[in-house]
């Protein structure tokens, strides 16, 4: 729970500057992860919700080095 709901706001937020945009690209995130880590948890035969958290958190720092060097 804490992974689909938390991480895909916290990419976002090092993507958007303001909080409009910021309603429409975490839910984005949130389910191109979901389609995501299902379609390779299912080819893999990995579990897909774990496999999701796991692909959000490793968005996770780029997302916040991308914003840091928008941002400079």
């Amino acid at each position: 729970t804490f992974g689909s709901l938390i991480l895909p706001c916290a990419i976002a937020k090092g993507f958007c500057r303001e909080a409009r945009s910021l309603f429409w690209v975490a839910p984005l995130i949130a389910v191109g992860a979901a389609i995501l880590g299902f379609l390779v948890g299912n080819h893999w035969d990995f579990p897909q919700g774990p496999l999701t958290v796991v692909m959000l958190g490793a968005a996770l720092p780029v997302a916040l080095i991308a914003g840091r060097i928008r941002g400079s």
